[in-house]
């Protein structure tokens, strides 16, 4: 939350964020609290087992609801702040044992409507484990491997520069250098495809 306050205190409302894209050592509900509340942006973090064995309640190891069955129930779109989830067995992706009378009397099958701003911790919008969810959370690790880079091949993490003016240059020379280096070589590619 330091990081965000900072953030937010340097830059004012100058852009919009979207998404706060984080590791599992911030799956903490009040880092997502505050990230909903202080942005109005989604918070896209891996889940912190934190030690358990076994999903929470309810859920299965992808996060997605599961019907009284054991099966995951099928997501069925969103409805303002609430997530949609139907009976699989109604929609004829498993062959339950009791069919959908085990859940619900009505023909539409059990449906589960559930507070993804409230319950922000397990559930959000694009749904956890979902393909949109997951090309969201792998931009952190494309950013991952360019402070590796920097940290690494340029000697970022070993600045021996006295003063923070002379660190900054520093640090941004090598921001120049890996995108002309990456440049350099996405050119000699294209190049070769050419000819």
């Amino acid at each position: 939350m330091p990081l965000l306050k900072k953030l937010k205190d340097f830059y004012g409302n100058t852009f919009n964020v979207k998404h706060c894209i984080m590791d599992s050592g911030y799956d903490i509900k009040e880092n997502y609290d505050y990230i909903m509340n202080e942005f109005h942006a989604q918070p896209i973090i891996a889940y912190n087992k934190r030690g358990s064995f076994a999903p929470p309640e309810g859920l299965n190891e992808r996060l997605h609801p599961i019907c009284s069955m054991g099966y995951e129930l099928v997501y069925w779109g969103k409805d303002g702040d609430y997530l949609k989830f139907r009976c699989p067995h109604v929609l004829g992706k498993v062959d339950c044992p009791h069919g959908s009378s085990w859940c619900s009397s009505s023909n539409y099958g059990y449906c589960l409507k559930i507070n993804y701003k409230k319950n922000n911790r397990y559930f959000s919008f694009p749904i956890r484990s979902s393909d949109e969810w997951q090309e969201i959370y792998n931009l952190r690790t494309s950013i991952e491997r360019c402070n590796s880079r920097l940290k690494e091949y340029l000697n970022t993490d070993n600045i021996r520069s006295a003063g923070i003016k002379k660190a900054k240059i520093f640090a941004l020379l090598n921001c120049i250098t890996l995108v002309a280096g990456t440049i350099a070589v996405n050119v000699n590619k294209s190049l070769s495809k050419v000819a």
